[in-house]
């Protein structure tokens, strides 16, 4: 019989978000039921290659999760002029709204890839939020146009994740380095399992991303659902939307 862990001291919040709104989402989401976990999805309308979840699928998806947007083709916007980009940002708010018949408030960029000039689109198109693809933070992020997250769904090399810290910049904000050193080489679940622990230790944000149509590709299915279900064995864990982490860094 499983026994369950102790309740952390400190506020531990788990959020899980996910990109392109591949069909694959419709099994992702059944996954993220399965366990009552909440997760944010930035669809596209349009992902080439990819086949996106419909209007109705994603009319279904919106009852039990968040959407966000994520530009209207799936175009890396720091290649755009500002007109394009801002056709794409604005575009895919517009898209998701009209099928949703809500406010689309969140964002993320395509491939992470954002400049100043960007950020600065996103807020004229009136969101409030948007994410990036970096990864190994677990603390309250600089900016809510800068979001980051704890790690990706993809078993990442040590080039990838030296990489993503250089191009982060941000080593003063990286709690839990040694969570990353400790582990880097691991399989990506271990890596994930470790800060978790962490997190649930000394408290923070542990954010997992990935693409639902990858996950099938390098089957990953059983994995991600054992991280899931590992998530669950402890207590004093606060499972959120993107959104709903926001609001309470609000509050502090």
């Amino acid at each position: 019989m499983n026994r369950q862990r102790p309740e952390t001291r400190k506020a531990c919040v788990v959020i899980t978000s996910w990109d392109d709104g591949s069909i694959l989402d419709n099994e992702l989401s059944k996954l993220l039921n399965r366990y009552q976990i909440n997760g944010t999805f930035y669809v596209p309308q349009r992902c080439d290659p990819l086949d996106l979840i419909d209007e109705n699928e994603l009319k279904k998806l919106a009852r039990d999760f968040e959407i966000g947007a994520h530009t209207l083709t799936h175009r890396r916007l720091d290649t755009l002029s500002p007109a394009e980009a801002k056709g794409e940002i604005l575009g895919g708010k517009e898209y998701l709204s009209a099928i949703l018949d809500q406010e689309i408030e969140l964002f993320a960029y395509p491939e992470g890839k954002y400049t100043s000039e960007t950020i600065d689109l996103v807020k004229e198109c009136g969101f409030v939020a948007a994410r990036t693809t970096q990864c190994f933070r677990i603390g309250r992020p600089l900016s809510p146009y800068t979001l980051w997250t704890t790690l990706q769904v993809y078993p990442n090399s040590l080039g990838k994740a030296t990489g993503n810290i250089i191009r982060g910049r941000a080593f003063a904000h990286l709690a839990g380095i040694s969570v990353l050193l400790r582990n880097v080489g691991k399989p990506w679940i271990d890596l994930a399992k470790a800060y978790f622990d962490y997190v649930h230790q000394y408290g923070g944000m542990f954010h997992l991303w990935g693409h639902s149509w990858e996950i099938e590709r390098l089957r990953l299915w059983d994995e991600l659902e054992d991280l899931l279900a590992y998530t669950r064995i402890f207590r004093g864990v606060s499972y959120m939307t993107t959104g709903e982490f926001l609001r309470t860094l609000q509050t502090r």
